[in-house]
């Protein structure tokens, strides 16, 4: 996957994780409470990590997208 569409993904995460979260809490239905939970903490740990893993990966892996020829 891209990294474009990963963050894409954990924002989507974070705009479903506070309906649920409140469903939950409304209803008193903890396992809805809890899947909301966890889609808020993935939504913001995922770039975190994004930005980790960015670091770890060797330059010349990457396509040349952006520059400009010389």
């Amino acid at each position: 996957m891209r990294r474009f569409s990963v963050l894409n993904l954990a924002f989507l995460m974070l705009l479903a994780a506070i309906p649920i979260v409140s469903c939950g809490a409304l209803n008193n239905a903890a396992a809805v409470w809890a899947v909301g939970f966890v889609l808020l903490i993935a939504g913001f740990v995922i770039p975190v990590v994004l930005r980790f893993v960015h670091l770890l990966t060797p330059p010349k892996d990457e396509p040349d997208v952006g520059e400009e020829p010389s």
